[in-house]
Parts: C-alpha cells; sequence; structure tokens
C-alpha cells in the first residue's frame, strides 16, 4: 500500500485543546472518507505528537509545511521553516520531527500557532 500526505486545520477558538481538535478532525474525515482504512487522511493516525509551537506568519502555506517535512531531497537547502524549527529546537528534534512526518503507521505531527492547530504528516492509502 501507498501513502498520502494529509495537511489538517483547526482553530483554537473552535477546538481549545489539541486533543478536542484531533478527535474532531479525524471524525470528520472518517465520516468523509468512511472506517474501511486506507485512506490518505488523518483518519489512519491513532494519536499525535507533542505540538510544536511555530509562528503564526508559517501556518498559512501548506507547500511549505509539507515541503519543510519531507525527505529533503538536498540537505543543504531548508525552507524558512525547517530554519526556524532547526533553530529554535535543535537539528535532532527537526530530524525526529521528519521521522514522524514521514512515518504513515505512526502519529501525526502537530504544529501550534497562537490560533491553529494543524496536524500532517503521511497516511496509509
Amino acid at each position: 500500500m501507498g501513502a498520502q500526505d494529509f495537511y489538517e486545520v483547526a482553530s483554537k477558538k473552535d477546538y481549545p485543546t489539541a486533543v478536542s481538535a484531533f478527535e474532531a478532525l479525524v471524525k470528520s474525515a472518517q465520516y468523509d472518507h468512511g472506517h474501511a482504512g486506507y485512506t490518505g487522511t488523518i483518519a489512519e493516525k491513532g494519536g499525535f505528537t507533542k505540538p510544536v509551537v511555530i509562528p503564526d506568519e508559517f501556518a498559512g502555506d501548506w507547500n511549505d509545511i509539507i515541503s519543510s517535512f519531507d525527505w529533503p531531497e538536498d540537505t543543504d537547502t531548508v525552507t524558512p521553516l525547517a530554519q526556524f524549527c532547526i533553530d529554535k529546537y535543535g537539528r535532532t528534534k527537526y530530524d525526529d520531527m521528519i521521522g514522524t512526518w514521514n512515518d504513515k503507521w505512526g502519529a501525526a505531527l502537530c504544529l501550534e500557532t497562537s490560533t491553529k492547530w494543524i496536524f500532517t504528516g503521511l497516511a496509509s492509502s
């Protein structure tokens, strides 16, 4: 089986905790895509990582977020979000984030801004 990237966002105004946001997004994906598995959505995830706090300025660019955590082909070139994560959390933590994002069977990567919860990664499809 393959894998599909996903990116889901929930407002902190509607979902004050990461748990409530994750549960609502999983439930919505199950409703939209079914319960049979291999949907390539957040519905395939059984949990999520401890939220990684990022500035609001990085939350709006889906492409930047995906390309920041997909296995980098060129390790000398990093996105602004990737550089922020390396500077704030260190290279080891950033490498762990990449590993989490790329594990289609593992937890979703959770990112937190002042107003949003973002869940992203690969899911079995």
